[in-house]
């Protein structure tokens, strides 16, 4: 006789676009050979900071062949009363990241006329301030802030139990059921508590894929489950509602289910990876951990 007992955990279930598979793998995606897209720029700068835009010293009235020369890369949140040595009057493109608004003042220290400029300006004599003047070569201060927070964080990992099932039946096993899910979770800290754009989401979740490849390659002392986050493919897909599962467990045994997660700040990734283990020993019956 086999008893069956169903227990259940739901979550949110949304796929995030395979963008973030580009977001992962290439820094500056381009449109043709010119200017970058700004869904894909960065995510992060050369020095390791979360991007909002890059400055170039050379335009063309073609967004294929603009964008070219010299660039300044430009921090998320990075306020510049002078701009870097040598970039004073000197931008004549610009691209802001996909979520984010670069504040262009024509004096320094925030001073004279101002503008916001969001996506591609692939050619600055374009963009005009007023009747007699454009912004190209005109850039001596700026602001550029994004919706989103900049990444910054130690990601953790653990094994987590995610539902146990105890048969306190004399002789007979029964079958217990968990719902595997996976994906990540994004955090309101990085999205300042908005909703933001599906584009903007996988974004950030590149950059905290990042975070966790960076612990791994430096083995953090934070990641303790042994799981190689730097090919994890968690980071591409919203949390899922996954399918049930069931597992045995023996008359008079205690079992739990157990997952590993990642959390990055309030963002937590959930694995493919579960244990099943006897609560009372906690020796592990079972892996599965693709």
């Amino acid at each position: 006789m086999k008893h069956q007992l169903k227990i259940q955990i739901t979550y949110t279930m949304k796929h995030i676009p395979k963008i973030i598979l580009f977001l992962l793998g290439m820094p500056q995606l381009i449109l043709s050979l010119g200017c970058p897209d700004p869904v894909g720029l960065g995510p992060r700068t050369d020095d390791d900071n979360s991007m909002c835009a890059i400055l170039y010293d050379n335009a063309n009235d073609d967004t294929q062949t603009s964008c070219y020369g010299d660039h300044l890369q430009v921090r998320n949140g990075e306020q510049t009363g002078s701009v870097a040595y040598g970039w004073n009057d000197r931008a004549s493109s610009l691209v802001v990241r996909d979520g984010c608004t670069f504040t262009g003042y024509k004096d320094g220290g925030y001073h004279g006329h101002h503008q916001d400029f969001t996506g591609i300006h692939f050619y600055l004599p374009h963009e005009h301030f007023d009747t007699f003047y454009n912004w190209n070569d005109e850039i001596s201060s700026y602001i550029c802030k994004c919706w989103f927070s900049p990444v910054d964080c130690s990601p953790e990992d653990m094994w987590e139990l995610i539902t146990s099932c105890h048969n306190q039946l004399v002789n007979d096993s029964i079958a217990c059921t968990y719902q595997q899910s996976h994906g990540i979770t994004m955090g309101k800290g990085f999205t300042n508590g908005h909703d933001v754009s599906a584009t903007i989401s996988a974004g950030v979740a590149a950059e905290i894929s990042m975070e966790f490849a960076k612990a791994s390659a430096s083995i953090s002392g934070s990641l303790t489950t042994g799981y190689s986050w730097s090919e994890s493919e968690e980071f591409s897909t919203e949390m899922n509602e996954g399918v049930d599962v069931e597992f045995s467990v023996p008359a008079g045994s205690h079992r739990g289910v157990y997952q590993i997660k990642g959390e990055c700040g309030d963002s937590k990734t959930r694995t493919t990876c579960f244990e099943v283990r006897d609560m009372d020993t906690k020796m592990v019956v079972s892996t599965t951990c693709p």
